[in-house]
């Protein structure tokens, strides 16, 4: 019960932040009050094929290559664990099963790979914005903040999967293998230790999750929505 209190609470500031953005969105364009419903729904047509452009072919942003390599990592690492945590949760939490057989494997292997791709273009778009420091990109602290969330995120990932490998001798552990790697750090740990670990860790990451989830809409992280 305790952790949809903090989801809750997590989507209720989020939520708001978002209202909020639309509101002085759609707020500053007061020609749409005055303009008949076929402009209406050309200008939504138009904001659907931004939409497109920017999210899945980086418009924008494909025209600065190295900007371009960690968006993409970053944008296609994040989908796919977003995806798989959505499959555990509705198997999980709701009973319909459907993680389960070669859609498991297949999900597994592709989220340990991404996962990897993730931290990749997390690593690089903190070398480009806070070390290289370019002038035409404006880094704020709390991109920083979004950027090591991120990854702590992903190293959560792995030794919750890791310790779960070792502690149930997965059978399929082949199909995960940076968990397995990391499970490997665990296996001098007896089992007892590893479900305390496991436990705690599970909880610190669920409870960073909600804190990313809360803080997307106040960063530049917005614009993955």
């Amino acid at each position: 019960i305790a952790l949809y209190i903090f989801l809750i609470f997590a989507l209720i500031i989020f939520l708001n932040a978002i209202a909020q953005r639309f509101i002085l969105y759609f707020g500053n364009q007061q020609n749409l009050n005055t303009k008949n419903s076929t402009i209406r729904f050309g200008f939504y047509i138009n904001r659907l094929k931004h939409l497109y452009n920017f999210t899945f072919k980086r418009g924008g942003v494909n025209k600065k290559r190295e900007v371009a390599s960690y968006h993409t990592l970053i944008l296609y690492g994040f989908l796919v664990l977003t995806f798989t945590t959505t499959m555990v949760f509705i198997d999980y939490d709701f009973g319909i099963k459907i993680y389960h057989g070669k859609f498991y494997l297949w999900i597994t292997a592709l989220s340990d790979i991404f996962g990897v791709l993730l931290m990749i273009g997390c690593a690089y778009a903190y070398k480009i914005r806070y070390l290289d420091q370019p002038d035409r990109l404006n880094s704020a602290p709390a991109d920083k903040l979004m950027i090591f969330t991120l990854i702590l995120l992903c190293l959560q990932g792995y030794i919750l999967e890791g310790i779960r490998i070792v502690v149930t001798d997965d059978p399929w552990k082949f199909y995960s293998p940076i968990g397995y790697i990391t499970g490997s750090f665990f296996s001098f740990f007896g089992e007892s230790t590893n479900r305390i670990i496991h436990f705690s860790t599970w909880w610190i990451h669920a409870l960073s999750v909600f804190v990313f989830i809360a803080l997307i809409p106040y960063t530049k992280f917005f614009h993955i929505i």
